[in-house]
């Protein structure tokens, strides 16, 4: 005979660890398991065969937001479902109206999405769900979400101007209204609302600081900052002397880093434009790097979260870390380090082709974009020594060093 499992108990879910080659499934009996994911991630799953003799697997929502008895209770439910010659997938009810959850379709989407996004686009993308989408439309069957109730969703983030977000939030629900099974007969709402119904985009530069005065005063701040959380002080030094995006800091890995060519280079699917991009390291940036490695150079990711070493840092921790040190929205953000450098590179007359390579933009001039990123390393690489050199005089309060020759 099968060897039956044992019930799980709360403490084997809550202390379960992950392991970071495979993932695990612990088993409560009854189809019900808990998926422990590389990641870390705890998700509870359901696995049952339908009417029609296929096997099928539910997905109940991850650990964090399930418990152990609140899975219990959605098995059981599932079990009576299928007792009764009906499809928990499906979970019909009254007049045959359909009552699939929109956020039980979402999470199939999810799961399928993170097998062929990157891990920076999948987490973005679950971020604004959880935080703008699933609080509002999550408990509603997907026949329910309809215009008026996509509207909801998009009114606020319209008169917060969030227009950015806004886009990216309906583009998201459009495509999981599409990924519903065929014959749900779902309607993608999503192409009813027009544009004209959301003013335009309004092109706001994020906050940054300018003037070298406030650049050494954030300096120092950065050192004082220190104390209260070593990594993020350095995860912002990092930011300053890179001019990377923060997605690109948070979860850069330390195989991509290459000492031997003082070169960090960020694979395609790590970057917005999904071309892959290097950065030559200065001597200040490789110290930092430097400062790093005892701390974190065992893991994966030079800044990883606090909570989970298989994590990156999460997309608030330098935001966080600037407003502690006393920098308001209006003043400086994450992203103000690239605005920052940019700002003051230009300013004293370096190559300006340089610079939007350092920041990885995308020349719209297509003759001009045909050049290899090659092409402008060793010039990258004389204007991040100089900035290294520049922040460095800022810092100590001594005069900034004189510029080369600009070929």
């Amino acid at each position: 005979m099968p060897k039956i499992p044992k019930p799980l108990t709360e403490s084997q879910v809550q202390k379960a660890k992950p392991n970071p080659n495979k993932s695990i499934c612990l088993s409560d009996g009854n189809g019900l398991f808990l998926l422990i994911k590389p990641s870390g991630a705890k998700l509870w799953k359901m696995q049952y065969i339908a009417p029609d003799g296929r096997r099928r697997t539910l997905s109940f929502g991850p650990l964090s937001q399930i418990s152990l008895t609140e899975a219990r209770n959605r098995r059981a439910e599932a079990l009576a479902i299928l007792k009764a010659g009906g499809d928990p997938a499906l979970k019909k009810g009254g007049a045959g109206k359909n009552l699939a959850l929109f956020k039980d379709i979402t999470s199939k989407w999810l799961e399928i999405k993170r097998e062929i996004w990157s891990e920076y686009h999948f987490e973005d993308c679950s971020s604004k769900l959880e935080l703008h989408v699933l609080p509002r439309l999550g408990n509603l069957s997907i026949k329910d979400v309809d215009r008026v109730t996509i509207q909801t969703v998009l009114d606020p983030l319209a008169a917060a101007k969030k227009l950015a977000t806004l886009k990216k939030i309906k583009g998201i629900i459009s495509s999981i209204l599409q990924f519903a099974p065929p014959e749900l007969n779902i309607i993608d709402w999503t192409k009813q609302i027009g544009r004209q119904q959301y003013p335009a985009k309004v092109v706001n530069n994020r906050p940054c600081l300018t003037r070298p005065d406030d650049i050494a005063k954030l300096l120092k701040n950065i050192i004082l900052y220190r104390d209260r959380g070593f990594v993020t002080a350095l995860a912002m030094k990092f930011s300053a002397l890179t001019m990377a995006r923060p997605g690109e800091i948070r979860h850069a890995e330390w195989v991509e880093i290459d000492e031997n060519e003082t070169l960090w280079r960020i694979p395609a699917d790590k970057m917005k434009e999904k071309r892959p991009h290097i950065v030559p390291l200065s001597k200040q940036t490789l110290a930092v790097i430097e400062e790093l490695r005892p701390i974190t150079g065992h893991g994966k990711y030079l800044f990883p979260s606090t909570r989970s070493a298989t994590r990156p840092m999460s997309k608030k921790t330098v935001l966080y870390a600037l407003r502690r040190s006393g920098y308001p929205k209006s003043e400086m953000c994450a992203h103000g380090f690239r605005g920052m450098a940019s700002s003051l590179l230009n300013e004293v007359g370096w190559n300006r082709d340089w610079i939007e390579r350092q920041l990885a933009h995308v020349d719209s001039n297509s003759v001009r974009a045909a050049y290899n990123h090659t092409d402008f390393l060793l010039g990258r690489r004389k204007m991040m020594d100089w900035w290294g050199d520049y922040l460095d005089a800022l810092e100590q309060d001594v005069s900034p060093p004189p510029l080369p020759i600009i070929g």
